[in-house]
């Protein structure tokens, strides 16, 4: 991420900020402090999530509903539970979305590693 000049813009850092303030569960009075801690984990989350989107958005990487819904039956089969139970679970929790995520994250490392030359020193 060094090497890519991508700008975290300060909104999103800021929303990062107060996202994870409240996660975590700081309190209000702290959150000054808390800011100023973890604003550069913040903006190198930002910077991450920019670069990730780009590289989705520009060579098709997104998670398609198949292989989502291919997952959550390897996810079903693993823990013995029906597949449609496992999809209304993970639908009431919210949870779609961040399996969704984390297919598309596993596609855009696959990207770049085949796209990656190794060279021995």
């Amino acid at each position: 991420m060094q090497a890519n000049r991508v700008v975290a813009p300060r909104p999103l850092v800021e929303r990062a900020v107060y996202t994870y303030a409240q996660a975590y569960g700081i309190p209000e009075d702290r959150w000054a402090d808390f800011s100023r801690e973890f604003a550069p984990v913040a903006e190198a989350q930002v910077r991450r999530d920019l670069i990730l989107d780009w590289l989705v958005e520009h060579h098709d990487l997104r998670a398609t509903d198949a292989e989502v819904e291919q997952r959550i039956a390897e996810l079903a089969a693993r823990r013995g539970t029906p597949v449609a139970e496992l999809r209304a679970s993970l639908e009431k929790a919210k949870r779609l979305r961040d399996l969704e995520r984390g297919l598309t994250e596993e596609k855009v490392f696959t990207f770049l590693l085949s796209q990656s030359t190794v060279e021995q020193t």
